[in-house]
This record gives C-alpha cells, sequence and structure tokens, in this order.
C-alpha cells in the first residue's frame, strides 16, 4: 500500500503541475462549455451558440462567479483524470500492472489540460461498467439495484455529453444482446432517469426536454453532408487518423486470441465497434471513454515481456504527447499538441502568443469604448472567441458579423435543406421533408444601432465602416450612424 501511495502521489504532482501550468487551451468544442459556464455566471457578452448540452457549463458557472477565470475548469477535469485512474486501479481490484500501464497511458496525458465533458462521461460510464459485470456476475442472485446503478450512471454520462449517445448505442448491443428483455427496459428506463438534469434544464431554457440532443444529431448531419467536417483539409484528415492509430495500444491484437475472447467476448466487441466507428471521425479524446476497459482487459491478456514493452511504448508516446504542453508553458508553438506535433514535427518553431495581445487589446478597448455593442469578424465565430476572451462588465455585447449581415439582408434563415421524396410513377401524393436553422425570433439585439465594428489580424469587411484605430492585433472600425 506504501508503494501504490508513492507512485500515485509521484503521478499526480507531475501531471498536475504539466496539465495546470502549461498555457495550452484545448479548442476543440471547448466554447461549447467555457461559453455555456460563462454565461450562466453572468460573465458572457455575447449570444450563445452551442451544439452540445448546456449541463456541462451549467454545473461549472458557480465556480467561474467566484474564480472568473476558465483556469477552475482545468482543475476539475485533472481532478476527473485522476478519478479515473484511481478508480480503474481499484476496479481491477488493484491490479499494479493496471496501475503502472493507467499512469503511463498516453490518452491521460493527452487529456490533461482540456476543458471537456468526455472525462467526466468516461468516469460514469466506467462505474456503470462495474456495475453492469457486478449484475450479471450471477443475475439470479444479483440485485436488480445493480442494474438501476448502471443505467442512471450511463444516463448521467448522456446528459453531460451528446457524443455519448453511439457509444451507448454499441454498448447496449454488446451487453444486453441474447439477454432478458426485462433486463434492456429497467436498464432503458434508468438511463431516461440518468438523463433527468440535462431534460429539466432543456425544458426550462428551450421548452423542449430533448431539444439539445436533437440539435446535437441535427449539427453532425448538417456538418458532415453539406460543410465543415466534409470540407476539412486531407492532409488534416490523414494525420488525425495516424494520430488516433498511434494511441491504440501495439498489443491490443491479444484480445483476439481463442481463449481470451471467449471469457471477454462482448467487452472485446464493444471495443472493436468503438473504435470502427471512430474511424469515421478519428479523434483522440474520444478514446478516453473505454480506455480504462482496455488497460484493464490488456493487464490480462499480456504475458511479462510483452508487458514491459506495451509500457515502454506508452511512456515514449506520453513523453512526445507532453512535450508541446512543457514548451507552451512559457511559449507558444505551432505544434500545439500531439496531431500538430506530428504535422510541425520538422519545422517546429516558437510563436508570438496571440491570445495574450488579444486579452490586452480588448482590456484597451473596453476603457476607451465603455457600454458599446461591437459587430465582430471577419469570421463569422469571431466574436465568440472575443467574449470567451474578455472578463468584464464594460463591453454590452460582442455580436457575429454573419447575424449582423442577415440583418442587413432581412434574412433569418442561417440554413435550410429540403429533401423532396415525390414519386416517378402516376401517383396523387408525394412527400417532402424540410429542415433548417435559423435566427432566433427573441434576438432582442439592435442592430441599427451598431456604429463599431472589431476585425482581427485586419479590419472587418463591411460596407460604410471605416478603419478609426489598429491595437496589437485587433483593428476598430467605425459606421457614422
Amino acid at each position: 500500500m506504501n508503494k501504490f501511495i508513492k507512485i500515485f502521489s509521484v503521478f499526480c504532482l507531475i501531471f498536475i503541475g504539466i496539465s495546470l501550468i502549461t498555457r495550452f487551451s484545448e479548442i476543440t468544442d471547448k466554447g461549447d462549455y467555457t461559453d455555456v459556464a460563462k454565461f450562466f455566471a453572468g460573465d458572457y457578452s455575447a449570444k450563445l451558440r452551442t451544439s452540445h448540452s448546456l449541463l456541462y457549463g451549467f454545473v461549472h458557472a458557480p465556480l467561474l462567479e467566484i474564480f472568473h477565470s476558465f483556469f477552475i475548469m482545468k482543475v476539475m477535469n485533472v481532478i476527473l483524470l485522476i478519478l479515473i485512474v484511481l478508480s480503474t486501479y481499484i476496479i481491477s481490484k488493484k491490479n499494479k500492472r493496471v496501475l503502472i500501464l493507467m499512469i503511463l497511458s498516453p490518452i491521460i496525458w493527452y487529456l490533461g489540460p482540456w476543458i471537456t465533458p468526455i472525462s467526466l462521461a468516461a468516469l460514469l460510464f466506467l462505474w456503470g461498467l462495474f456495475f453492469i459485470e457486478k449484475f450479471y456476475e450471477n443475475p439470479a442472485k444479483s440485485s436488480i439495484k445493480n442494474l438501476i446503478y448502471a443505467g442512471i450512471l450511463n444516463g448521467l454520462a448522456l446528459a453531460f455529453w451528446d457524443g455519448f449517445m453511439f457509444f451507448l448505442f454499441i454498448f447496449v448491443i454488446c451487453f444486453f444482446y441474447r439477454r432478458n428483455v426485462n433486463d434492456v427496459i429497467v436498464f432503458i428506463f434508468s438511463v431516461i432517469l440518468g438523463m433527468l438534469p440535462v431534460l429539466v434544464l432543456n425544458q426550462i431554457f428551450y421548452g423542449f426536454a430533448f431539444f439539445s440532443m436533437i440539435k446535437y444529431i441535427i449539427s453532425i448531419i448538417v456538418f458532415n453532408a453539406y460543410g465543415s467536417y466534409a470540407g476539412t483539409p486531407s492532409q488534416f484528415v490523414l494525420l488525425n487518423f495516424i494520430a488516433f492509430v498511434l494511441m491504440i495500444p501495439f498489443f491490443i491484437y491479444t484480445f483476439f486470441s481463442g481463449d481470451f475472447f471467449r471469457k471477454n467476448k462482448r467487452k472485446v466487441v464493444f471495443i472493436t465497434l468503438s473504435l470502427l466507428f471512430l474511424l469515421l471521425n478519428p479523434q483522440i479524446r474520444y478514446l478516453l471513454l473505454f480506455w480504462p476497459l482496455i488497460i484493464i482487459l490488456l493487464s490480462k491478456s499480456l504475458d511479462k515481456k510483452k508487458f514491459g514493452i506495451q509500457a515502454s511504448l506508452f511512456l515514449i508516446l506520453s513523453m512526445l504527447i507532453i512535450a508541446p504542453y512543457v514548451i507552451q508553458m512559457n511559449y507558444s508553438t505551432n505544434a500545439t499538441q500531439f496531431t500538430s506535433l506530428i504535422a510541425n514535427f520538422n519545422n517546429l518553431s516558437i510563436l508570438q502568443d496571440k491570445n495574450k495581445l488579444i486579452a490586452e487589446d480588448l482590456r484597451q478597448i473596453a476603457k476607451e469604448y465603455p457600454n458599446q455593442t461591437f459587430v465582430v469578424g471577419n469570421l463569422a465565430d469571431d466574436y465568440q472567441r472575443l467574449a470567451d476572451m474578455y472578463w468584464g462588465k464594460d463591453v454590452q455585447e460582442f455580436v457575429s458579423i454573419q447575424d449582423y449581415r442577415m440583418f442587413l439582408e432581412n434574412n433569418t434563415v442561417l440554413f435550410e435543406k429540403t429533401i423532396d421524396l415525390s414519386p416517378r410513377i402516376s401517383e396523387r401524393r408525394g412527400i417532402w421533408i424540410s429542415g433548417g436553422i435559423g435566427k432566433n425570433e427573441n434576438d432582442k439585439t439592435n442592430y441599427s444601432a451598431v456604429s463599431l465594428g472589431i476585425g482581427i489580424d485586419g479590419p472587418i469587411d463591411l460596407e460604410n465602416f471605416s478603419l478609426v484605430k489598429k491595437y496589437n492585433l485587433i483593428y476598430i472600425s467605425e459606421k457614422p450612424i
């Protein structure tokens, strides 16, 4: 026990130090959670634009109201990752191999400085899996409460992170196939119970309990079918794939050996199907969800030699992963995290800290133009970047250039699509399905009174707006009223 405490304490100290001291801040979907937290804390000078559940940001709002910094959200993520390591060790019945592999796991070090609900979802799913296994060890004697606990924990995971729905679907297929139908019903009902916090939140703020889930599904369909992800340069898609594959344990193939596979069939099939699904959109962060299960199985499937090799590979990979974070303790770099490290390995460079300069510009602008509304461009979501970085009460609102242009064009539709299913034969009736994304009808911003524009790295591209002042990276333009 003393040896465990020493090893775990050393890990915690190094992990906390690197994760919290580095200035790296994850950019993928970060605003969907930090903006929500800031909004409900009363510090957000803009309208929300999120495609994810409000719950993760909402529960952090009281902390932001106290600390007025996103740093506290990084602290919470570090705590969750440490709890995942500790929980995996406990669930494995204090297997030393599991502890070593979890401490060296590249995915743990990779996600250390991030702000993401995946860490919380992974912790809840891990314990949900624990109760499922406990229930099925001996269904005749096991209490139904274990199945209910599992369902509630999985429901909470889904409430905090919408993306969990895909893995939950795979999980139900793998773990309830050819099981008692009553067990499935109890589990699904328990999942709905676990989702109650987000369902209530949606009902209060959107008037529809399943609003965020439907919005998330629609956004995925729209992005993949009509833009954004589909327009990602092939180079970066390939780099994401390479980085993703490198993270998968080398000896994962041992899961498919005869006896081992038969004893752990459902778990191995779940991991396999999840990995195949992730190949459609290979992002390293998603691996965390079932990583503890992979590690527990690895600890059983590897002999002493293979275990030593796998631990060494984890160590080397983890060192590469934390290198950019260490650099960003004092500097900025073009290799901010593992994927960009691979992309820029031959031309690593130290860069100017643009966020620091923009934050300095914002403080100066707020003093010189107090209580003003600014239209921000030239990208549609540049306003979100400034609202995320600005902490203060001297800015009335940051407005998206996209919303402002829609006002000028008297347009309220951002995106719409109609699918016509009219028959090709002489049939009286045809079917069409139409949907889209539009501006909120409750938008209270007085766009006609907006006379100040902010451009990042260049003047804002709007007719009748003329440049009046340049700061470090921000350009102020003005329109005569």
